[in-house]
């Protein structure tokens, strides 16, 4: 039986656990599977601040460009409301 690995590449940091959370579960409802590696410390104490805390997210190298779209949205607050999908809602420049 032959095993199929996938390439996963980073794509983000975040601040701490709960945050990083946050941004699993925006790709994940877009049907994008998450990789998080953090140090132990993020998860010992997870309100610790800086390098410590930092959780790096990782997706397959195939959904990265969607991936990084999605995430610059989140950070653009262009992010659709329950009414939309990503797929209606276009870039930003198409909303002038």
């Amino acid at each position: 039986m032959s095993e199929v690995k996938e390439d996963w590449v980073f794509v983000d940091d975040a601040p701490n656990h709960f945050h990083a959370e946050i941004l699993r579960g925006l790709l994940e409802a877009q049907d994008i599977p998450v990789m998080m590696f953090e140090e132990a410390v993020g998860r010992v104490v997870p309100f610790t601040l800086g390098v410590p805390a930092m959780v790096q997210i990782f997706v397959p190298s195939k959904d990265q460009e969607r991936a990084k779209e999605i995430l610059e949205k989140y950070y653009d607050k262009s992010y659709p409301d329950d009414e939309q999908s990503f797929d209606e809602i276009g870039s930003p420049e198409d909303k002038d």
